[in-house]
């Protein structure tokens, strides 16, 4: 297995609408694509009325700082700009902000399919790139042979749904986690690491 660490950046590229359904307002952002820039996180959008109207313009980067202005008018609003140290401290991280790196913190009493307990991660995290990378190759082959013997899986805690305004089929939470959790019980939850 080979894992490549010469590349820190991600290229985000496209474009993400967020529609109201009630009003029919949307929001239309466009991740600008790398070899236009030279950077990996310039962002660009519209906030456009129910009539194709645009009333408000966005730009900035998802990394660090927003700024919006309505049309017809000339200065350019801060929306969210991200603290000078934390950007330094990002830049020691591989773009990961203090918050991002937390959520991979390991947590007491969480299920053992949770995330957070792939030990390719964990080896990742401690510098052993080559541990990391004989982990995942046998966390892919134990998928595998778990596919083979039950095509059919369900997750465990979601069941497929429909949205009501898109009618797009999505997971929603099934219930029964939270209980699972309080009651320290995942005897149901599959042996995935």
């Amino acid at each position: 297995a080979v894992v490549s660490t010469q590349s820190t950046g991600n290229d985000q590229e496209g474009t993400i609408t967020i529609t109201n359904h009630k009003t029919g307002d949307q929001g239309s952002l466009y991740f600008v694509p790398y070899k236009t820039t030279k950077h990996f996180t310039k962002i660009k959008g519209d906030i456009i009325d129910s009539n194709g109207t645009i009333k408000v313009m966005v730009k900035g980067d998802w990394t660090s700082h927003y700024t919006y202005r309505r049309v017809g008018e000339e200065a350019w609003t801060d929306v969210w700009t991200l603290p000078a140290d934390i950007l330094e401290d990002k830049k020691k991280y591989y773009g990961f902000s203090s918050f991002a790196i937390q959520l991979n913190e390991e947590e007491e009493g969480v299920a053992p399919t949770d995330s957070r307990h792939r030990p390719d991660q964990r080896y990742l995290e401690h510098g052993d790139v080559e541990g990391a990378a004989d982990e995942k190759l046998r966390l892919e082959e134990k998928q595998r042979a778990r596919r083979k013997v039950s095509k059919n899986a369900e997750p465990q805690w979601f069941k497929v749904g429909e949205d009501p305004d898109t009618h797009e089929r999505y997971h929603m939470y099934s219930g029964g986690y939270w209980d699972a959790k309080r009651k320290q019980d995942f005897s149901t939850s599959p042996d995935i690491f």
